[in-house]
């Protein structure tokens, strides 16, 4: 059993090392200057508008890159912690791997703390957490991204916590359309890329499908698995909240971005527990 100090240098240093090569690797000076401009309200990017969490830090840690990578280095290092305390030194390295593959070559602001914010949703119900924790939770995570509605979904599907995911789910909405709101209500509740409203469903679908190569369909094919085999342990839920962020993502989204599926690490990490 290692000391929670010893736990804390390792995954702070597994950080470290992730941070040198995510600079190696991503437009890093690139991207932060379109998440900072799309959280400080321009109009054209709208449905980025509810994105303050990591802009807002960087934002007073400086603005500027190293602001950026000391943000992104301590979402990082919360995320280890949170990956080793549920499934250990696995989890850990699941975490890094699942990371590195993912964060190459788009990465945005709030992409630093989407394995964090989720390690946590995850590791709340492994550990069969309160409604209150889950709301928490929640409250945090709204204004990192609109990926955080899927906290509420869960708590609704669960169904012991589904006045409080109800509770979150009109928050949630009611913090977007307010920052978001221009003239018109965009809730943009899954809304990916800067033409929101414009794109239709359909449209989407079938680009993400022409698109789809084998890294794309192998990422995905390691979600299917890491869903059913939560469902079979017990985890039925999570594993469908899971598969309908999937498949919200092949509709709406962008496939080839891999940074969206960083949400989904967390469901890796858990695997090695469903093994056990």
């Amino acid at each position: 059993m290692k000391s929670k100090g010893m736990i804390a240098i390792v995954c702070a240093s597994c950080a470290f090392a992730q941070i040198k090569l995510l600079r190696r690797a991503s437009g890093l000076e690139t991207n932060l200057g379109f998440g900072m401009n799309a959280a400080w309200f321009r109009t054209e990017w709208v449905g980025y508008r509810s994105r303050l969490l990591a802009p807002t830090l960087i934002h007073v840690l400086g603005g500027d890159l190293q602001a950026f990578l000391i943000v992104t280095f301590f979402g990082l290092v919360l995320a280890g912690c949170l990956a080793w305390r549920l499934a250990g030194t696995g989890g850990l390295g699941i975490l890094h791997a699942g990371f590195a593959m993912l964060a190459y070559p788009w990465f945005q602001p709030w992409d630093a703390f989407e394995p964090a914010i989720f390690t946590a949703f995850v590791l709340l119900i492994v550990e069969s957490k309160s409604a209150g924790w889950f709301m928490a939770l929640f409250t945090i995570a709204i204004f990192n991204r609109q990926s955080a509605m899927f906290i509420p979904l869960w708590m609704i599907l669960s169904r012991r916590m589904m006045a409080a995911g109800l509770i979150c789910a009109l928050f949630g909405m009611g913090v977007m359309w307010f920052l978001q709101h221009s003239g018109q209500p965009k809730f943009g509740l899954f809304a990916f890329g800067s033409g929101y409203g414009n794109d239709y469903a359909q449209e989407r679908l079938l680009e993400n499908l022409r698109h789809t190569d084998w890294l794309v369909a192998s990422i995905m094919a390691l979600i299917l698995t890491a869903a059913f085999r939560a469902v079979r342990c017990g985890y039925q839920a999570l594993g469908v909240t899971y598969l309908i962020m999937l498949v919200t993502i092949v509709v709406l989204g962008i496939v080839t971005e891999t940074r969206v599926y960083l949400s989904f690490i967390p469901l890796w990490v858990l695997m090695p527990r469903t093994f056990a």
